[in-house]
């Protein structure tokens, strides 16, 4: 009998009291790069953690793309420490942030079944920890779910402990009646302000948080970008429009433009939105560079989560499962003065790394003892052994999927009772053959290591979630982004 992972027994249990640390055998291997000399004296002054919303991990240059969409987060990548075996906890937005923000799973501190969940105030919060320890704390957010519901809710969720969290939309949202986001221009330009005001008033050891909200659908790139990318399409490659918000065989109702029903029209669309959002991360780090802070920084970059193109029959969507499409997802560190850490022996690595390990990283960088939690430092070396977990909850869109990888494979289940499926990504990294059957000693030895990552990294205490305490308009303005009826 298969769950995922006993959530109530081992919330019982008490802290480890070191963080559990390492990876797949062969992980920790720096690729071939340009060298870095070692890490060397740290901390870093601040930290910068830069989120995208919706990218996929193939849809980077440095990561294989040939599209020419993403120059500046692969000229990032020349000057970090890139992951190329990287994950989300959840291929939705805030399950996936409250990990980042918390180093621990979403069922871990309440923030399930999805985007309208929100975590309790009692959970601290990176930005606490580090406005607690003196640094000045920012978000920029422009993504719905993250707006902050703080004059309802208070101090809670992924909002918690920043002194400045602005979440101010104005953009209105194709298909979306009444709903605004904000583009990837206005993020940054608002960021920009945010590090100019502080360096104005000489405050420079802060931590900030950007997230953009491009990539994410209705993939509505600026003009110039959506010309760039147009191409041939093909009139014989088609799916129906849906009449709900999952994506499942279908397009998404909130993705549709008009009766389009063509798929290259929706690629090429996204990938324009990918290009319009990695212009304006290059202005954001070039304002870091006009301040003098880019390169006493830790620059942390990365995705909440990815999307489906087509992959396991779900079109230009997410929150519906936990395949690699959805929860693979970039990951780089950049440490002053562009120094690795000691144990990477290049600029790439295939180490096991996920958002839950972002946490107890910034902190070691900033020179603060790391929290413990279900993550890691990744300044640490790798050992042998690691696994992460994904899931996504329980929704009327679907019935729930988890996943245990150490970077070699991945297992996914549904719930108790489901016969587990086994992938291997060196040979099948699209998950199209389940090798279950043929190798029962790998599925044994996954569910093991999951089963002593759960025990050696749970947390002293449950936490308990409640659900946004929405009006009624407010829900339908979460339903017409999707985060309601279905989908994401």
């Amino acid at each position: 009998m298969l769950d995922c992972g006993d959530v109530d027994a081992r919330r019982t249990l008490v802290w480890a009291a070191a963080l559990v640390a390492g990876c797949a055998p062969g992980d920790g291997q720096g690729s071939p790069g340009t060298p870095a000399p070692a890490a060397g004296p740290l901390p870093a002054r601040r930290a910068v953690l830069l989120v995208c919303d919706t990218l996929r991990a193939d849809r980077l240059g440095s990561l294989g793309s040939t599209s020419g969409a993403t120059p500046n987060l692969d000229r990032l990548a020349g000057d970090s420490l890139a992951f190329e075996r990287a994950y989300a906890t959840a291929s939705m937005t805030v399950p996936s942030m409250c990990s980042v923000m918390t180093g621990l799973y979403a069922a871990d501190v309440g923030a399930v079944p999805g985007n309208t969940s929100m975590m309790p105030g009692e959970v601290e919060t990176l930005a606490e920890r580090l406005g607690d320890e003196g640094w000045v704390t920012g978000a920029v957010v422009s993504n719905y779910a993250l707006r902050s519901w703080s004059d309802v809710l208070g101090d809670r969720s992924v909002w918690q402990g920043f002194d400045h969290y602005d979440h101010e939309m104005t953009d209105a949202e194709q298909n979306r009646p009444g709903q605004f986001e904000r583009s990837a221009a206005a993020t940054t330009a608002a960021a920009a302000d945010w590090l100019r005001a502080r360096a104005r008033a000489g405050e420079d050891r802060l931590f900030l948080w950007v997230h953009y909200q491009d990539p994410h659908g209705p993939y509505t790139p600026p003009a110039e970008y959506e010309r760039r990318f147009r191409g041939p399409v093909r009139d014989d490659v088609r799916v129906p429009i849906g009449q709900r918000n999952t994506a499942k065989e279908r397009i998404p109702r909130y993705q549709a433009f008009g009766d389009e029903d063509r798929v290259d029209v929706y690629l090429q669309r996204y990938e324009a939105e990918v290009a319009a959002f990695d212009a304006a991360l290059g202005e954001l780090l070039d304002v870091l560079r006009e301040l003098g802070w880019y390169d006493d920084s830790l620059i942390v970059f990365t995705a909440d989560h990815g999307e489906s193109l087509g992959e396991h029959g779900y079109w230009f969507g997410h929150g519906e499962h936990v395949h690699e499409e959805v929860v693979r997802v970039p990951l780089m560190l950049r440490l002053p003065g562009g120094r690795l850490p000691d144990w990477a022996a290049g600029g790439r690595t295939t180490r096991l790394a996920g958002h839950v390990d972002l946490r107890p990283t910034v902190e070691q960088a900033l020179g603060l003892a790391p929290t413990p939690g279900r993550g890691v430092s990744l300044l640490e070396p790798p050992r042998e052994g690691r696994v992460l977990l994904q899931r996504v909850f329980p929704s009327d869109a679907n019935d729930g999927l988890c996943a245990v990888t150490d970077g070699a494979h991945r297992l996914l289940w549904r719930g108790e009772g489901d016969a587990p499926r086994l992938f291997d990504l060196r040979a099948d990294p699209d998950e199209l053959r389940d090798v279950a059957a043929e190798r029962p000693e790998v599925v044994a030895d996954l569910l093991a290591r999951r089963d002593a990552h759960l025990r050696e990294t749970a947390p002293a205490s449950a936490h308990e979630g409640s659900a946004a305490p929405l009006d009624e308009a407010a829900t339908d303005a979460l339903r017409k982004l999707g985060y309601v009826d279905g989908g994401d």
